[in-house]
């Protein structure tokens, strides 16, 4: 903690502005495009041990999770010799 706030106590103005600027347009980004689910029934889905784990068994594709693992397939192959 005393690390982030003697990084930014030293940056320039500017640059906390930009960084502030760049941070909520992001958070904009990721509210607009984020999935919407409801939430309704995650009280029954997750019950029970044996449902908290069927339920993470069957979600295999995950937000962002399927962007970095495209990532790793990528690079996984760049790199084969």
């Amino acid at each position: 903690m005393a690390i982030c706030a003697f990084l930014i106590y030293s940056t320039p103005l500017r640059d906390k502005l930009v960084g502030g600027g760049v941070l909520l347009a992001g958070v904009l980004l990721y509210a607009f495009f984020s999935p919407k689910v409801h939430m309704d029934h995650i009280g029954d889905l997750l019950a029970t041990e044996g449902a908290m784990l069927r339920h993470s068994l069957q979600r295999e594709e995950r937000f962002l999770g399927g962007l970095l693992n495209q990532l790793r397939r990528v690079v996984g192959m760049a790199f084969r010799p």
